[in-house]
């Protein structure tokens, strides 16, 4: 009986201690198979103006480099990034050595760098405004290939074709920015050939919602006049797709973005939250995504997560903060 009592006095004596957070500290949850397939995955962020690697969901992040806005190649070797205000130079660090090499370029405040599918080009992204220069780099190479200009919005189309909402000239000018209207190009490496897709005009925007198996999809602003471009509520969006040549346009019903599909899916605890980069499908598992959450348009303390989107309930996962995340 009084062995039975000692026992007893040890796990409430021990409970005591757990609940008042003096016992030991508990191990992290071991990732649920639905995890199986990723837990080793490799991911890189930025956070406070460095960059960070993650080797595997059980481990902790590791500061490998300081810079911003970085970017893993397609075959997770290498990670590009910049220094914003600091140099206009794209950096790259290898992950399996620690080297870091240095690609000069003639951009102006550059602020951001991708990689295209195939991993042989560099795009940059420079400027303070919406409406950005965009720079196409050979990367072995090291040489400039050709330049655009861009809101923004880029969609590889295949590993030597891009399509790139363009600010175009229109008459008369938009009451905004610096008047051009957006309209849709795309360019050919390595001869860095542009070719127009979609022609904005006095009446008509054109916006780029994705690019599927070399279909382009995009949505299309019609105003009645252009003294309606003042009212953002005045405009009739239709929503249209093409091929990779500016060919077969047709009309079609609004087709879903993966990042409408994410947010769809995103725990109630997350509804008011926004997705500020991504979603980014995994290159071997299509359908998990990473993502960076953001509130009230905050960038500080972003929530940088990861979902399985066959089963976004049990995959949800917030793994660290920051910004930039790329796997």
């Amino acid at each position: 009986m009084k062995s039975n009592l000692s026992t007893l006095g040890f796990v409430l004596i021990l409970s005591a201690l757990i609940f008042s957070g003096c016992g030991p500290t508990p191990k992290p949850p071991t990732p649920t198979p639905v995890f199986k397939s990723i837990e080793n995955l490799l991911i890189v962020f930025e956070k406070e103006g460095k960059i960070f690697l993650l080797e595997g969901l059980n481990n902790q992040p590791i500061e490998v480099a300081e810079g911003n806005a970085p970017t893993l190649s397609p075959d997770r070797s290498k990670i590009a990034y910049v220094k914003m205000d600091e140099d206009n130079d794209i950096h790259i660090y290898e992950v399996r050595t620690g080297k870091i090499e240095t690609l000069n370029t003639d951009e102006w405040r550059l602020r951001g760098v991708s990689w295209s599918p195939n991993g042989k080009y560099l795009i940059t992204d420079s400027g303070t405004a919406c409406v950005g220069a965009g720079g196409v780099y050979e990367y072995l190479a090291g040489r400039k290939i050709t330049s655009f200009t861009t809101y923004g919005k880029t969609e590889w189309i295949s590993d030597e074709e891009f399509v790139f909402v363009e600010p175009q000239k229109v008459s008369p000018l938009r009451p905004y920015q610096g008047g051009e209207g957006s309209g849709l190009s795309k360019i050919t490496l390595p001869s860095g050939e542009r070719r127009l897709l979609a022609q904005a005009t006095a009446l008509d925007d054109f916006g780029l919602l994705k690019v599927e198996n070399e279909i382009i999809y995009f949505s299309k602003t019609t105003v009645e006049s252009s003294d309606d471009w003042a009212f953002p509520d005045r405009g009739e969006v239709s929503y249209w797709q093409m091929d990779s040549n500016g060919e077969g346009k047709r009309r079609i019903t609004k087709p879903e973005t993966l990042r409408e599909k994410v947010i769809s899916e995103l725990p109630t605890e997350f509804s008011k939250y926004g997705i500020y980069s991504g979603p980014i499908p995994h290159p071997d598992e299509n359908n998990w995504v990473i993502f960076e959450l953001n509130k009230d348009g905050s960038v500080y303390d972003d929530l940088i997560c990861i979902m399985n989107l066959n089963s976004p309930k049990d995959s949800f996962m917030n793994i660290s903060k920051g910004t930039y995340p790329s796997w």
